[in-house]
């Protein structure tokens, strides 16, 4: 069955109100963005790398979390390896070093952002973060439409799986034939179908314990309020000495 869980976490950082996580990490995302030089992206992926450590995330969890992305930027390296205008390569002139460095640049900088998200939002749960984004002042309906469309992926998800197993339990072997196209297409017609009905429930569910549009808890307050501002100053000063690096103002 395919579930929704956040990383596996622990610590202090893990703790604090998901309010001043996302904030941080947006702060964070914000000044790893525009930098332009691989030293200065080199210091903020060992800075995600730490916040993953400081939330003893367990690195296999992470791995599993940062390969899709990966995949997506050893591809652009590629494409931008062979296309980029610049500089040849001595050993392979269809090559450009410019191009290079500038895929290699992309994909440090977004590992970077992969691992402050994971450290900080991905250890929450998809409720807690919209709780979190309730308390920012989001527009209510933006928060609403994120949180329950999040979880009708995951409905989605679990309902093609339910149906592909029971293809599999039949001895369905795909081919390129009618039945084949036949039988993919009630897959997927059933599967849109039983995800609306699986909806309908929810909505039901949640009309029948009285939801208001707000998103309540019984947990206990996460972490100070004090020790949350305090986290979000580090990690803008954390930025700013960043975009210091960056634009060589620091030695």
């Amino acid at each position: 069955m395919i579930r929704d869980a956040p990383l596996p976490g622990a610590g202090p950082l893990v703790r604090l109100d998901v309010a001043h996580k996302l904030v941080g990490a947006g702060v964070l995302a914000c000044a790893v963005a525009p930098l332009r030089t691989l030293d200065a992206a080199l210091a903020a992926l060992a800075l995600g790398l730490g916040l993953l450590a400081a939330c003893r995330v367990p690195p296999g969890a992470a791995l599993r979390r940062l390969g899709p992305p990966n995949a997506f930027f050893a591809f652009m390296f590629a494409t931008l390896a062979l296309t980029y205008p610049g500089r040849p390569w001595p050993l392979w002139p269809a090559v450009s070093l410019d191009g290079l460095e500038l895929g290699l640049r992309i994909a440090v900088k977004g590992n970077a952002m992969f691992c402050v998200l994971l450290a900080l939002v991905g250890t929450s749960t998809a409720a807690s973060a919209a709780r979190g984004l309730q308390r920012l002042g989001l527009p209510q309906k933006f928060v609403l439409l994120l949180a329950f469309s999040y979880r009708q992926i995951w409905i989605t998800a679990g309902e093609f799986e339910r149906l592909r197993q029971a293809c599999t339990a039949r001895c369905f072997e795909p081919g390129m034939n009618m039945h084949t196209y036949r039988t993919t297409a009630c897959l997927l017609a059933q599967t849109i179908a039983g995800s609306l009905h699986r909806a309908g429930r929810v909505r039901d569910a949640v009309t029948a314990r009285g939801f208001d549009g707000h998103f309540r808890t019984l947990e206990p307050q996460a972490g100070a309020a004090g020790a949350g501002v305090l986290a979000v100053a580090l990690l803008a000063c954390a930025g700013g000495g960043l975009l210091l690096l960056d634009r060589g103002w620091l030695p």
